[in-house]
């Protein structure tokens, strides 16, 4: 079976499910109250949560090498998927105050590593943090497009710096001078 969010295009998916005799589910976006705002995070819950809810209902799997028998998944209590489903994976926009922080000036955390994840960032610091200045602490991996990901961050929110890091022992880290050097000359 497969499980969409959204966004993928059906007709680039449908026509292989068809060739494997795949179930394809279509998860809606959110419906949202008036006071509440949509974000990726809930969209990702839902798709979780209806894997979940598929394997656990014993439905049968195509019978194919190596494919998961559906006996070996057991019926799993919704309430139990609910309460899952709240534990929030680290830096997934995030937010903290650090103690010492006489100007309780909020911390985010996000990992948005392309460019539609950069454009769902945008949308919730617009939503939360609108009328702040933002200082902006980046790293990127290499082969990424820096500025693709980046000018929708500079277009659409108020960034006061810019700083940047790197995993010293990572591989795939761009080097922050590297970065520094990149910023410095688009922004």
């Amino acid at each position: 079976p497969l499980i969409l969010g959204p966004t993928l295009p059906l007709s680039i998916v449908q026509p292989v499910a068809d060739q494997h005799q795949a179930p394809v589910t279509v998860i809606k976006a959110p419906l949202l109250s008036k006071n509440k705002h949509y974000n990726y995070d809930e969209e990702n819950n839902m798709i979780s949560k209806e894997i979940i809810l598929q394997l656990s209902s014993g439905m049968k799997i195509v019978n194919k090498p190596n494919a998961i028998k559906s006996s070996s998944f057991k019926k799993i209590n919704e309430n139990i998927i609910n309460n899952a489903l709240k534990i929030r994976p680290l830096c997934r926009f995030q937010q903290f105050i650090l103690k010492d922080n006489p100007n309780n000036i909020p911390i985010i955390l996000d990992v948005a590593h392309n460019k539609p994840a950069i454009i769902e960032l945008i949308k919730l610091i617009n939503i939360y943090y609108k009328n702040y200045d933002i200082e902006l602490i980046a790293g990127f991996s290499k082969g990424k497009n820096i500025i693709e990901c980046f000018q929708p961050l500079i277009d659409q929110i108020n960034i006061k710096k810019i700083y940047s890091i790197y995993a010293m022992n990572h591989p795939r880290a761009i080097h922050a001078d590297e970065l520094y050097h990149t910023f410095n000359q688009y922004y």
